[in-house]
Order: C-alpha cells, then structure tokens, then sequence
C-alpha cells in the first residue's frame, strides 16, 4: 500500500489538501506496518539459531541504520563505547539485530527534544557480555519501569507496546538479563 501511494505521489506530484492527504496515507500506512511487523515478532517467534558471533559489528550496524531513521533528528547524537572491536557472543545474530534496533529506537523517543544515546559494550568475566543502551531523556518513575517488559504496555504517544516485550523474550531466550535503571529526569 505505501509503495503504490510513494508512486502515485510521485507521478501525481499533488499539492494542497490532496498532497497532505497522501502525506497522512504514507504515515499512516508506516505505522501500522510498525505495529503488524511487532506484534507478528512477539506473537511468532522465530527460530533460535544461535552462533558465535562478534557483536560490535551487530552494534555498529544498528547505529548507523538508526542514524539514518525517522526517528533520529537533528538534535539527536550517538557516542559508542566498546571495550574492543570484537566482542563475542553465542547469539542469533537476527534476533540481536532486533533487540538492538528496539532499545536504540526507544531511547531517541525518550528524548523527543534531542540528547545523547551511548552504546557501550563489554565482555564481563570469561562468558558474559555486558551491554548497555544509556539515553539523556525524561526517565522512568518506578511504576513505568516495573511495567516496561508487560505486552501493549507503552510510555510514548507512539507505538505499540510490543518493543521491550519482544526485547525481553528474545533477551530470555538467550539466558541474558535485562533490566532498566532510570529515574524521572534521567
């Protein structure tokens, strides 16, 4: 549906009531692929396949494809911090990517008026590894935080409440653990 609506607007070139319009059909028809593509990843699971893999790649990947997202403005900026270009890990280098993209994508609406997002990474101990997505937004009071994890519970405006739940789903079936540390204001 987006694609034919880019394609007419482009052919159409429409102005007015008609280009706004078509500009709300392409918004609109983003956000419910959004919210069809999260609740297919929570309700479906894919397979597990996990392998060894380096993970600062994975990260360096997400960033950059975050950089280059709607939802990074101009007042947004990413720093990373790993302790070593390789990091290693026995995941399902698919499923990652999307814990990633989640995390990433919920602290830039944590600071919808700008801010900071470091990403630091670091093997802990002989088989642990430590990651950590630290945003400068609005914070957390204690209730938010202890209903982060829960199904079509969401903080922001937009969105559908399914992100950190398939974060914490994939995130479970790699025997890690998550959790949010967070104040109001921080």
């Amino acid at each position: 549906m987006s694609g034919s609506v880019q394609l007419l607007r482009k052919s159409l070139r429409p102005t007015g009531d008609e280009g706004e319009l078509l500009d709300i059909v392409l918004r609109e028809s983003r956000r419910l692929d959004g919210i069809i593509k999260d609740f297919l990843l929570f309700a479906r699971p894919g397979r597990f396949h996990p392998d060894p893999v380096n993970l600062v790649p994975l990260l360096r990947e997400s960033l950059t494809l975050l950089r280059n997202s709607e939802e990074f403005g101009a007042s947004h900026s990413i720093e990373d911090a790993f302790d070593s270009d390789e990091i290693l890990a026995r995941v399902d280098a698919n499923m990652i990517k999307q814990v990633f993209w989640n995390l990433a994508k919920n602290a830039l609406k944590a600071m919808p008026r700008g801010g900071v997002l470091t990403v630091r990474a670091r093997t802990e101990g002989r088989s642990s590894v430590v990651i950590s997505f630290l945003d400068r937004g609005v914070g957390m009071t204690e209730a938010e935080i202890q209903s982060a994890f829960q199904p079509f519970h969401t903080n922001f405006r937009e969105g559908t409440g399914l992100g950190l739940a398939v974060v914490f789903r994939i995130v479970q079936e790699h025997g890690g653990r998550i959790r949010i540390r967070s104040r109001v204001g921080e």
